[in-house]
């Protein structure tokens, strides 16, 4: 089946001609080498969350005007390295069981840990209460929120938790979730819409001097335990 997916990426520090070249560089060559249609959507602005809302709002402005659905949506953040076969590894998880599926990023300051949480509800709020470090090595693995550094969905999961999708102010309290990704998540939770980790699938994060890979990521471990936010 043809799917049609939305590449969409946010920019909020200023246009990169370089990262913005590479993502439609991306779009055009999956594209051609799958059956897909593959259609970026860019957005700059000065704010993370708005830039967020308005990629998928021209993404949604396009299915108007031209009287299509998309199926598929791949989410990237514009300091992320990642591969074509990644993305596509994220595409093919979608299913009815595993609707959202987040590719494995680490944190890009500090001891680098992985960018994916468990959570408890206190009186009706989603807090990020548990780091997960012990992730298999190539597994979907159920979690509660994570960075969206990285992550593909079915369409039909922004139609289930309506607008807006992202949201600095109302995001909640506790690590991460405090976020707009954060606030993206727990809308997912609200609606008991399933949340995933592809582990197997694990991207790049750009700082500076280095690309903060897993490998790199690794060479911290020890102090991964180091938090007042791990609870093993």
């Amino acid at each position: 089946m043809k799917r049609k997916v939305a590449l969409c990426a946010a920019m909020y520090k200023g246009i990169e001609p370089e990262v913005a070249n590479g993502l439609l560089s991306m779009a055009f060559t999956l594209g051609r080498h799958t059956k897909d249609v593959i259609k970026p959507f860019i957005a700059v602005r000065k704010r993370a969350e708005l830039a967020a809302n308005w990629a998928l709002g021209q993404m949604e402005k396009d299915e108007r005007i031209n009287g299509h659905r998309f199926t598929h949506v791949i989410w990237m953040d514009d300091d992320i390295v990642v591969e074509g076969k990644s993305i596509l590894k994220l595409l093919d998880s979608i299913d009815d069981e595993h609707p959202v599926v987040f590719a494995l990023a680490f944190e890009r300051d500090g001891l680098h840990k992985p960018g994916i949480w468990r959570s408890k509800t206190f009186g009706g709020r989603h807090v990020n209460v548990e780091q997960i470090f012990d992730y298999p090595p190539n597994e979907l693995m159920p979690i509660h929120a994570a960075g969206l550094c990285c992550a593909a969905w079915d369409r039909e999961v922004l139609t289930a938790i309506k607008k807006p999708y992202f949201d600095w102010q109302q995001a909640g309290y506790g690590r991460s979730s405090h976020t707009p990704d954060g606030y993206f998540c727990n809308k997912l939770r609200d609606k008991d819409i399933p949340i995933f980790c592809h582990t197997g699938v694990k991207v790049g994060h750009m700082s500076y001097p280095v690309e903060i890979t897993e490998t790199v990521a690794l060479r911290f471990k020890p102090g991964w335990r180091h938090s007042e936010h791990d609870t093993k």
